[in-house]
């Protein structure tokens, strides 16, 4: 609900109107919004099939050849030319103006989750930015999480499954936010394809998709300034990495086009066979086992 101030303050006012509580804190945590936006296609926007054929639109009409990228590439390709970026300043600004309606009665904090390069204890920095105690000595040994995430082969052989069919044609893999559990198990049972995984890395660089995260990171970088200003957040969670620019429209398209010219469509094709082959095998096992 990290969008919608108004729904999330008329549930404050609700809880001190009905349970009679002292105090509301509205409490919010953010991200880099390219870190955002590739976890979010990570977990589902990779077997969204509706967000997968926009992307190859978007590639068609720039006259882009998308077999030559990747889903995530094509996908941070049309955003970074047609999308807009989550905006967390306009985002907790409402929230502070919708919560003034309470007086000192509501607060609103907020900060960027931990990273590896600024890691914190999550649980601690909840509890004390809320006021709460549960009188333990040692909340670091309970901020213990894991972000599980699909194995990047699983990723790759789905995305482009699902882009070869044709909009009517049905396909057995779960939809977005569907059949986790069973993807995990099958993108363990590709966790030894390492040598194919080398492949994939060395025929789709990471050149492309850096540039365009620094450019996504550059392109929102004032509006985080704006935030962090407001909610007292360290600045340096949102800097660009070293080396990243905003790019125009043309230097997308000609970075796209030069990107296009390097690959070798046989040698995408080829690999995206294998890859579906060891999807489908690992599938076969794990039907086979349950």
């Amino acid at each position: 609900m990290g969008n919608r101030p108004k729904l999330v303050c008329a549930i404050a006012g609700r809880a001190l109107e009905k349970h009679s509580f002292n105090h509301v804190v509205i409490s919010g945590y953010s991200r880099l919004q390219s870190s955002y936006y590739i976890s979010e296609f990570s977990q589902w926007g990779f077997r969204g099939r509706a967000k997968l054929y926009a992307d190859m639109e978007a590639m068609l009409a720039h006259n882009l050849d998308w077999r030559k990228f990747t889903a995530l590439e094509r996908s941070l390709l049309a955003f970074s030319l047609e999308g807009n970026d989550r905006d967390w300043f306009a985002d907790y600004q409402g929230f502070c103006r919708a919560s003034e309606l309470f007086g000192e009665s509501v607060s609103v904090v907020s900060c960027h989750i931990p990273t590896r390069h600024h890691p914190y204890s999550l649980l601690n920095h909840f509890m004390s930015s809320c006021g709460l105690s549960f009188g333990l000595s040692d909340l670091e040994s309970l901020d213990v999480r894991e972000n599980l995430s699909f194995q990047p082969l699983l990723i790759h052989a789905i995305s482009s499954h699902l882009c070869a069919l044709r909009p009517w044609r049905q396909s057995f893999f779960p939809r977005p936010h569907a059949g986790n559990q069973w993807l995990f198990s099958i993108g363990k049972r590709m966790a030894g394809a390492k040598n194919m995984l080398l492949e994939f890395n060395k025929l789709f660089s990471c050149d492309l998709q850096r540039a365009l995260v620094g450019h996504l990171d550059c392109r929102s970088s004032e509006s985080n300034k704006k935030y962090c200003d407001l909610m007292s957040v360290n600045f340096n969670y949102f800097q660009p990495s070293e080396g990243a620019s905003l790019l125009s429209k043309s230097e997308l398209l000609s970075l796209a086009r030069q990107t296009t010219q390097d690959r070798d469509l046989e040698d995408i094709k080829h690999l995206n066979r294998r890859i579906e082959d060891a999807c489908m095998q690992s599938i076969q096992a794990e039907i086979e086992c349950s």
